[in-house]
């Protein structure tokens, strides 16, 4: 009889044609293909019973099966499992069919069946000792037992696990069982699946004796014939097999730990030992046999030092403590005698010492008795429930093998996934995580496992989802499956730079969501190249901006240090403007800025390109006051004298930036540069502000006293003004700035000329303080050494000097500052402006101060020629007084010491005097004050305007009852001055129409008369006399007619 055996690759290969060839060219095709196993042999004829068993295992698998296809599958184990079976049951069909025709059975037809099923579920959750009471392997079983009875030559489990060569116990820790004894949930499969290991194993670990590193499978041999360690994944699986197992192990740890932190001797030989183990050559931490590891010494050194805590009566007591032949005391001299010494020579090997004091501490329970019975009776405890355990383990386990979900052969022979391109796979496996059908780890696993079939190809990893993602940014969290991907040969370049609707790659995505392990799984694929980090998403980000606004600094290490990486891709620009240096500036990330400036493609064109805003990366710096951040950039060795020069696009180069912040750190670094010369420090901006300017104009101190100390400052610098003319002494005198004022002044660098220095108003810094009442910083520069007569005379546009602009503004301190100064002179008194006004013809104009007047002539300075100074329309200061209504300092400059007749007798240009002056505006006080004063004289009341009138007659005139009195009253009134006349021939008589004023007049005219004036007067045709004045004035005449007479 011919058989043959369809493999899974086989089946899944030839399914297309299968049913449209002929049998004997099917037979053809099978012969020729390389996957075929073809055998002859004899069927075996099973009895009855044989029979019925295998029968009714497959009918009892189906009808299980059918059970199952009927319930909800939740997850994706159930899934495989029933995919699995499904394989599995049509396979069974077939033997079936073979079982109930012939009553015979192909042992090499039933092998392979178990053989490829084998191959099929090995080291998967689905294997026998991961499943053992499932359905499908229970048949399995069944048929291996009926084939070890047919052929005994092989064990049942070789039957079952084809894969099993060591059946033997090699160390004969399980004498009365052989590898059939076992049941499938007493075992789990070595991790090379070349063996199984009994779970009882577990019961050898002994806490401070044998750990669970130290087990050996009883089954295996290594290939220099000795015993191999479990692995660390057989470690796991033994410990979790169920869950006695499990509490049996978290004993064992307990106890450990208890032991281990014990105070007492006990607990420290305990320690000891543990220490001992370590350092030996089984400890697996570099010790040999007669050459122990650190751990031993260290060990033996700890114990030394408590030992050596006791009393000597306490060490007595326990030294004699023994097993066999050797004492402890006798094992602690040897250990303390080779502490420092060649552990070989003395204190032999350190694993038969531990023994020693393991066997003694063993029989000596005692030597826990020095902690509290709480924690003796703790340990004890731990230890009664711990050997309870260890009986279980004896006795019969069940159980399952913890093995692994996923392996590739389930993956590859299962027809869950058969042909999916991968997005389709991930779009269905996503829909399944949502209903919590499958784990990130079973879409891991499946991807793992798609990724090396004959189905995938770029073309699948570049296919996007219904929502945009393709394979890479669908699986981005998940680093493991992103790792296989990049490491999968279908990940071209094509497929890393492909880009969705929002423009994300998947570097994009690594950056934003994943993080260093998948970026790096990028960087280190074979298809990375420059192009990656060149690209944009829609939001304009390149990877690397976008990486800082994340701040993640080794993100962005990994990149920049990459050999991907070039100047261009950090010279690149976001949509935002910002490369990844002002990127990085702009989050304020110190250690990034760090990195970038560290990175050898960095260089001073970084530090140049200027971003959308037009700053530099130090200008922003300097904007956003982060010191640390302008210290990494200005102490870099990229930062030329090119990158402190550069100016944004409002002319503001870094220093000035830092000054007008007020950043005194900032301007300390940028001043402490090795490449700061004086060209930076006298750059401007827009407005032409230099450094200096700014931080004057800021009120900032100590930027001000940083940049005057600085080497590179110069007069020149001092002199610097700004598009208003103003430099920064005239900035601070302005603002009243005055520890800014005094800092300049006593500056190494100030001169007179700093002094003399106008703005385009024309104004000097002593101007600008006088004309914002800045009276301290008057007060500074008029006493600085650099202060002279010719800077108290500089004239503004309108040719007033300082005294004058501090009398217009009233202010008596300013102007006594100025008056007090060394330098002020008569020339500064004198000073006229262009209207011809002094400062005490400006002081007669402040009606409401009086006190600056007084101090101006309180001046010993202040003489006669100053008093008489008139302005261009002729007025003096008392004149002006006068005008102004000012009785006061009418009376003031009156009372000065150096006043006289000549003041008062100054006429303007109507040729007004200060009495004509008082007429006019009616104030018969000040005319009376006038008159009154000493300096009154007749040529004051015969002095003639320009019409001729004196003060007597503007006061008849008037009508000025009051004054015309005053004058007529005044001693220096006399004939002449009554009988004045104008340009227009008249006189006081003429002009008035009051009476009484005419009354006055003629009744002094008759007082002051002389005869012969009299009869001037009399012939007068203008003289006009009442009734009772002709007849008085006729019998004078007569009376003086006859006594003519007589003495003739």
């Amino acid at each position: 009889m011919l058989y043959i055996i369809l493999t899974a690759p086989l089946l899944a290969r030839l399914n297309p044609i299968i049913f449209s060839q002929t049998p004997t060219t099917l037979l053809e095709l099978l012969i020729k293909d390389k996957d075929v196993k073809m055998m002859s042999e004899e069927a075996y004829t099973l009895n009855q019973a044989d029979l019925t068993v295998l029968l009714n295992a497959i009918k009892e698998t189906t009808a299980e099966h059918a059970i199952f296809l009927t319930t909800e599958i939740t997850n994706f184990k159930e899934d495989l499992i029933l995919s699995e079976a499904k394989q599995t049951i049509e396979e069974l069909k077939q033997i079936t069919i073979a079982l109930e025709q012939n009553a015979s059975i192909s042992i090499a037809l039933i092998e392979d069946f178990l053989m490829n099923r084998w191959e099929r579920i090995r080291g998967s959750f689905l294997s026998y000792t991961g499943m053992p009471e499932g359905y499908v392997n229970r048949c399995c079983l069944t048929f291996a037992t009926i084939l070890h009875k047919i052929k005994p030559e092989k064990k049942k489990m070789q039957y079952l696990m084809p894969t099993l060569t060591h059946l033997i116990d090699q160390l004969d820790l399980f004498p009365d069982k052989q590898i059939d004894d076992y049941c499938l949930d007493e075992v789990i499969l070595s991790e090379t699946q070349n063996a199984l290991i009994p779970v009882q194993l577990l019961s050898f670990i002994i806490p401070g004796s044998t750990t669970l590193s130290e087990l050996h499978n009883p089954f295996v041999k290594s290939e220099e014939d000795t015993v191999l360690l479990l692995s660390e994944d057989e470690q796991k699986r033994l410990i979790s097999h169920n869950e006695d197992t499990q509490y049996f192990f978290k004993l064992f740890t307990t106890i450990l730990n208890a032991k281990l932190q014990s105070p007492s001797l006990g607990g420290k030989l305990f320690q000891l030992i543990q220490a001992l183990k370590q350092g030996g050559k089984k400890g697996g931490h570099g010790g040999s046999e007669y050459n122990a590891g650190p751990d031993a010494n260290i060990g033996i050194a700890d114990f030394m030092f408590y030992w050596n805590s006791l009393s000597q009566e306490e060490c007595d007591n326990v030294s004699s403590l023994c097993t066999n032949k050797e004492t402890l005391g006798q094992i602690i001299k040897i250990l303390q005698e080779g502490t420092g010494q060649s552990v070989s020579s003395s204190i032999t090997c350190v694993e038969i010492n531990a023994g020693k004091l393991e066997d003694i501490l063993n029989a000596h329970p005692e030597l826990y008795n020095t902690i509290s019975s709480n924690s003796k009776n703790y340990i004890l405890a731990l230890e009664t429930e711990f050997h309870h355990y260890k009986n279980i383990l004896g006795a019969k386990l069940s159980g399952s093998d913890k093995l692994k979900l996923l392996t590739p052969n389930l993956f590859e022979n299962t027809f869950l996934f058969k042909e999916e391109n991968i997005i389709k796979l991930l779009v269905s496996l996503n829909s399944k995580l949502k209903n919590k059908k499958y784990t990130h780890q079973d879409l891991a696993d499946i991807v793992k496992m798609y990724l090396k079939t004959i189905y995938c190809s770029p073309e699948s990893l570049k296919a996007f989802d219904h929502v945009g993602k393709t394979a890479l940014t669908g699986c981005i969290l998940n680093a493991d499956i992103i790792k296989e991907i990049i490491a999968s040969p279908h990940c071209t370049f094509e497929v890393l730079s492909q880009q969705n609707k929002d423009g994300d790659t998947a570097l994009f995505y690594a950056i934003e969501k994943a993080g260093l392990e998948v970026v790096q799984a990028i960087l280190a694929s074979p298809y990375c190249a420059s192009q990656l980090f060149m690209q944009k998403n829609k939001e304009g980000h390149t990877p690397l901006t976008l990486a800082v606004k994340g701040r993640k600094l080794n993100l962005i290490t990994a990149i920049i240090t990459s050999p991907y990486c070039t100047l261009e891709i950090l010279n690149q620009q976001n949509d935002k403007g910002e490369n990844i240096l002002t990127s990085a500036i702009n989050k304020g990330c110190v250690e990034i800025v760090q990195a970038i400036l560290t990175s050898s493609l960095c260089n001073s064109q970084l530090l140049l390109q200027k971003s959308r805003e037009g700053h530099t990366p130090l200008s922003l710096v300097v904007k956003k006051g982060n010191h640390h951040l302008a210290a990494t950039i200005i102490n870099s060795p990229h930062c030329t004298f090119e990158v402190l020069n550069q100016q944004n696009d409002d002319s503001a180069s870094a220093l000035i930036l830092a000054a007008g912040e007020g950043n005194e750190n900032i301007t300390k670094t940028i001043l402490a540069s090795p490449y700061f010369n004086y060209q930076i420090l006298n750059q401007k901006n827009q407005a032409g502000y230099t450094p200096l300017m700014l931080a004057t104009e800021k009120h900032r101190l100590g930027i001000v006293t940083t940049i005057l100390s600085s080497s590179h400052f110069n007069s020149i610098a001092l002199n610097q003004c700004n598009n208003e003319g103003s430099s920064a002494l005239m900035i601070a005198a302005e603002r009243g700035i005055d520890d800014i004022i005094q800092a300049i002044l006593v500056s190494p660098h100030c001169d007179h000329l700093i002094l003399m220095q106008k703005n385009k108003s024309n104004y000097t810094p002593l101007h600008l303080a006088i004309r914002n009442g800045r009276i301290n910083a008057v007060s500074l520069i008029t006493t600085s050494p650099y202060c002279s007569s010719e800077v108290l005379n500089q004239s503004t546009r309108e040719g007033s000097n300082a005294l004058i602009m501090a009398a217009v503004d009233a202010d008596e301190i300013i102007v006594n500052a100025i008056m007090t100064s060394i330098n002020f002179n008569k020339q500064v008194l004198m000073h006229q402006n262009r209207y011809g006004e002094s400062a005490l013809i400006i002081a007669a104009n402040c009606i409401k101060n009086p006190k600056v007047m007084q101090t101006i002539l309180n001046h010993p300075l202040c003489t006669l020629e100053v008093l008489i100074q008139c302005n261009e329309a002729g007025y003096s200061a008392l004149i002006q007084a006068v005008k102004n209504h000012s009785l006061d300092m009418v009376k003031i400059i009156l009372n000065s010491p150096y006043c006289t007749a000549q003041v008062l007798t100054q006429q303007t240009c109507y040729g007004y005097n200060a009495l004509i002056e008082a007429v006019s505006i009616q104030r018969s006080d000040i005319a009376e004050v006038l008159l009154k004063s000493p300096y009154c004289s007749q040529e004051l009341l015969i002095q003639q305007d320009k019409n001729g009138n004196t003060a007597l007659i503007e006061a008849a005139r008037l009508g000025e009852l009051g004054i015309v009195k005053a004058i007529l009253a005044n001693p220096k009134c006399d004939y002449s001055v009554l009988m004045q006349k104008n340009k227009q021939g008249r006189d006081a008589l003429d002009l008035t129409t009051d009476e009484t004023i005419k009354t006055l007049i003629n009744e002094k005219l008759l007082t002051v008369s002389k005869p012969e004036e009299k009869m001037n007067i009399q012939n007068n045709k203008n003289l006009f006399f009442t009734p009772e004045q002709e007849k008085k004035e006729f019998k004078q005449t007569i009376n003086r007619n006859d006594s003519f007479l007589l003495n003739n």
